[in-house]
C-alpha cells in the first residue's frame, strides 16, 4: 500500500496557517509527524482518520513542551487541518491527497479481498462491452445523459453484486431499464472508495441480509445503508463529505 507521503506542505493553506501559529519548524514537524500516522492507521481505519484514542501517542511523538495535548488537538481543529468526527479526527487534507487508495476496513478478510478483487476484474471486462451494448432508451437517468464512464461504473456494479449473491452470470436481456436507473443513481452518489466500501461490508453480511439481489439492493438503498451500520469509517466520511 503506497501513500502520498508530501516533502513541501506550503502548498497547504491548513500549512499555512500553522506555520504563522507555530513557526516553519514546527508546522514542518507535525505535518509530516501527522501524515507518517495517518498512513500507519489506514490499514485498519477509514483514509484520513486518526482514532482519538491515539491522538496521545502522536502528540507524544512530537516531543513538544508547548502546547499540551488538548491545546494541540484543539489547534489543529481550529486551523481546519483536522476535524472533529464522533471517535476519530478526520484529514482532509490527508484524504484528498490518497482518495485515489480504497483501504480495507478491519472487518474484510484475506479471503474476502481475494474473492472482491477477482470479481471486480471479471466484472469489469464484461462491464465494458454491457455499457457499449445498452439499449439508447437506458442512457438518460433522472434527466441527465449517462456519460461514458457512468455507463461503465453502472454495468460493473450490477455484475458485481449478482456475483456476491450467485455465482449466475445475468444475460443482458435480463438487465432492465428500471435496475439500470437505480444503479445510476447510486454511482453518481457515490464515489469509487465509498462504492467499495459499501460493496465489501455487502460481501461480508450477504447471509445475514434482508435483501439479497442487485434489484432490491438497489431499488432501496438508503434502507441498505442502515442496515449495514456500523460500517468502519462510513459514518465519518458520510458526515463529512456530503457536506
Amino acid at each position: 500500500m503506497k501513500m502520498t507521503v508530501e516533502s513541501d506542505f506550503d502548498g497547504y493553506s491548513e500549512f499555512v496557517r500553522l506555520e504563522k501559529r507555530l513557526g516553519q519548524t514546527m508546522a514542518d514537524s507535525i505535518f509530516l509527524r501527522l501524515w507518517k500516522e495517518l498512513s500507519y492507521h489506514a490499514a485498519s481505519s477509514p483514509l484520513g482518520c486518526l482514532p482519538k484514542e491515539d491522538f496521545q501517542f502522536f502528540y507524544q511523538r512530537l516531543k513538544l513542551a508547548t502546547p499540551t495535548e488538548a491545546e494541540m488537538a484543539d489547534l489543529l481543529c481550529s486551523i481546519k487541518l483536522l476535524k472533529d468526527h464522533d471517535e476519530y479526527f478526520f484529514c482532509k487534507p490527508f484524504f484528498m491527497a490518497n482518495q485515489d487508495l480504497v483501504i480495507r476496513p478491519s472487518y474484510v478478510s484475506a479471503t474476502q479481498i481475494l474473492f472482491m478483487n477477482r470479481l471486480k476484474a471479471h466484472c469489469e471486462k464484461i462491464g465494458e462491452k454491457d455499457s457499449n451494448e445498452m439499449p439508447p432508451e437506458y442512457n438518460i437517468v433522472d434527466d441527465v445523459p449517462m456519460h461514458d464512464l457512468e455507463r461503465n461504473r453502472v454495468m460493473v456494479l450490477i455484475r458485481i453484486l449478482d456475483g456476491i449473491f450467485t455465482v449466475k452470470q445475468r444475460k443482458k436481456s435480463e438487465i432492465g431499464i428500471g435496475l439500470v436507473h437505480d444503479a445510476c443513481r447510486a454511482v453518481r452518489r457515490f464515489g469509487p472508495q465509498k462504492m467499495q466500501i459499501i460493496l465489501d461490508r455487502i460481501c461480508a453480511q450477504k447471509n445475514k441480509m434482508s435483501s439479497r439481489s442487485a434489484e432490491m439492493i438497489l431499488s432501496d438503498f438508503d434502507r441498505i445503508l442502515a442496515e449495514l451500520e456500523p460500517i468502519d469509517g462510513w459514518g465519518v466520511l458520510e458526515k463529512y463529505l456530503s457536506k
